[in-house]
């Protein structure tokens, strides 16, 4: 049971169900110390008498937004259907952030909501007082172009637990610990108190750099590959242990600020005794592949076309670059993805594929772009890597 519901502005209390409104209004509920307020946004009137209406069915409260209510069936063309609008924006609060549930009803009181369509494209802008989100989406297809939260390009964990996230985002704090990565590709990070393990999984065959933060050292490396590491300091610092599963990489692992003892394993094998002490106190360990001489010393050069990007009319344009092979060592399986932020989205996965790159050839690749018409990136990042050259 809700301990108030009331709506509009002027904080209309509902006590007597259902209550139906002409127009939309927002929701404002209390239930012990937790605040919720539901704002409603644009609703396509397809032909009814009320817009909103909310109800009690067994033990819950329903609020619905109406777009038709019709007694005979009505037959919708096919270019009135996807134009049609609804939906909310969900604020939640609670006593530890206001004063009271006074004090949050008149700051989502004042909050501004902008839901537009435009060729295609629908963008919903919500502000109030130290907060904005912008959601920008291709009506056709349901892509989302653009999710930014407080102006940040915003990125959803995959996985969030006490002690495990999963994201596609570069960066993840997690209890004492921080990883530092690329954007855009799955990666888990789980960190267990009791046992003080740190462990890190990446499920992708090509290499990617990786910094994990830690009171107990730092774990840094230009080149992991599928795999998974897990560190396990004592208490005290003095000593580790160190667990790595991977996938033949072309950049070792290094330990900086490293325990007194470190006990290595890599794929079920003590090799302890290959770790090596560098002079400004790091420790490198050699992972599989690049611990042989020959192999893993290819060197791809990629370079970004930095003409302006700009989408035309229809909301299409171009991303260009040019891949190259400086060294003298076939590249092989190479791999290039771009990363774009800001109301821009390139089509499918993205991911160019070149067999096999020869010393001195050059690779044109190209990506087809998706978004608001006459928008720009806010950003482009291109990251390639392959099986013998570490991700650039």
């Amino acid at each position: 049971q809700l301990d108030e519901v009331s709506v509009g502005s002027r904080k209309k209390r509902i006590e007597i169900y259902p209550c139906e409104l002409r127009k939309p209004k927002t929701v404002l509920l209390r239930d012990g110390a937790c605040y919720i307020a539901i704002h409603p946004l644009a609703v396509t009137d397809l032909g009814r008498d009320v817009a909103m209406r909310l109800e009690r069915r067994d033990s819950f409260l329903i609020v619905s937004l109406i777009n038709m209510d019709q007694k005979e069936p009505t037959v919708l063309d096919a270019d009135t259907l996807p134009e049609v609008r609804n939906g909310f924006v969900i604020e939640l609060g609670d006593d530890s952030e206001y004063a009271d549930f006074a004090e949050f009803c008149r700051i989502a009181g004042r909050a501004d909501i902008d839901d537009r369509v435009r060729d295609g494209v629908r963008t919903v802008q919500y502000r109030r007082r130290d907060r904005t989100m912008t959601v920008s989406q291709r009506i056709a297809t349901h892509q989302y172009l653009a999710r930014t939260f407080d102006g940040e390009e915003y990125v959803g964990p995959m996985l969030r637990t006490p002690h495990t996230i999963g994201t596609l985002g570069g960066r993840i704090e997690l209890g004492d610990a921080v990883l530092s990565t690329r954007w855009g590709e799955p990666k888990y990070l789980t960190v267990e108190p009791t046992t003080g393990t740190y462990a890190l999984l990446y499920p992708f065959r090509w290499p990617f750099p990786l910094r994990l933060e830690t009171p107990h050292g730092t774990l840094q490396s230009d080149g992991f590959r599928l795999g998974k590491i897990v560190y396990r300091p004592t208490a005290d610092g003095i000593s580790a242990r160190l667990v790595i599963d991977c996938e033949r990489a072309p950049r070792p692992l290094y330990v900086v600020r490293p325990p007194d003892k470190l006990t290595v394993v890599i794929n079920e094998r003590d090799e302890s005794d290959t770790v090596k002490k560098l002079a400004d106190g790091r420790l490198e360990i050699p992972l599989p592949g690049n611990d042989t001489a020959a192999g893993m010393h290819a060197q791809i050069d990629l370079e970004l076309d930095t003409n302006p990007i700009v989408l035309n009319a229809k909301g299409q344009g171009h991303l260009r670059a040019t891949l190259r092979n400086t060294s003298d060592t076939v590249a092989e399986q190479v791999v290039t993805v771009p990363y774009i932020s800001g109301f821009v989205r390139h089509y499918g996965c993205g991911t160019r594929r070149v067999r096999k790159l020869a010393p001195g050839a050059s690779k044109a690749l190209s990506w087809g772009l998706t978004g608001v018409p006459g928008a720009s990136p806010a950003a482009v990042q291109l990251a390639s890597g392959a099986e013998n050259t570490p991700t650039r």
